[in-house]
């Protein structure tokens, strides 16, 4: 009996260190934008980002706002080099650390995500069970601070699969019922593909959220 494999521990063991992998790469990715974003690249930013949402630039972010602006710089926006930020830190990333066969597999789902609209059936204090809007699939979304949000309600936010569950790598952003319908009369217009879509344009249904 002690050699039997306990192949759910060693599952469980292979989550967490993943896991703990992931957020340890995001917080690596904020560290590189605090220091390596020049004043140029941001206003530039700002500037794309302020039409892309209709925004009036002379108006400060809102802290929300602020949130969905950071969001969408570290993994949508693109530089004067034609390239995300994200791409930019995982090209000095692997320089300074190499590659190693886990941290490409990490470096393919961040760029893979997209903020992407969940509806709310329940939550607890770290987990949100909802389902994706687009399919009705079931997801358990792991996230790292405690919160609280009503059920029943349309929360987009940015994902990475890990082993059975989600894990939520952006903040989270309410968006009432009447953005959702302009939302999906626009997608079915569009010639693009779901995450196409939502990679071109989430932000402008996001924006001004509740």
């Amino acid at each position: 009996m002690g050699n039997i494999i306990d192949f759910e521990a060693i599952r469980k063991e292979k989550e967490e260190q993943l896991l703990t992998l992931t957020l340890e790469h995001a917080s690596q990715l904020q560290n590189y934008i605090n220091k390596n974003v020049n004043i140029r690249e941001m206003v530039k930013a700002k500037h794309i980002f302020n039409a892309k949402v209709e925004r009036n630039r002379s108006v400060p972010f809102s802290s929300l706002e602020d949130l969905l602006f950071q969001d969408w710089l570290k993994h949508d926006y693109l530089t004067i080099r034609g390239t995300t930020i994200y791409q930019e830190f995982i090209h000095q990333f692997s320089k300074a650390n190499g590659i190693h066969p886990l941290q490409q597999v990490l470096h393919a789902l961040f760029m893979a995500s997209v903020l992407e609209p969940f509806k709310v059936i329940k939550f607890e204090e770290h987990h949100i069970y909802a389902e994706k809007i687009l399919t009705g699939e079931q997801a358990f979304i792991y996230v790292t601070s405690p919160l609280e949000i009503t059920t029943n309600k349309i929360v987009f936010f940015r994902s990475i699969p890990i082993f059975t569950q989600l894990l939520c790598i952006s903040d989270l952003f309410v968006v009432d019922e009447e953005k959702m319908n302009k939302f999906f009369l626009d997608f079915h217009k569009s010639q693009d593909s779901w995450r196409t879509f939502l990679k071109k344009n989430a932000i402008k249904y996001v924006w001004n959220c509740p």
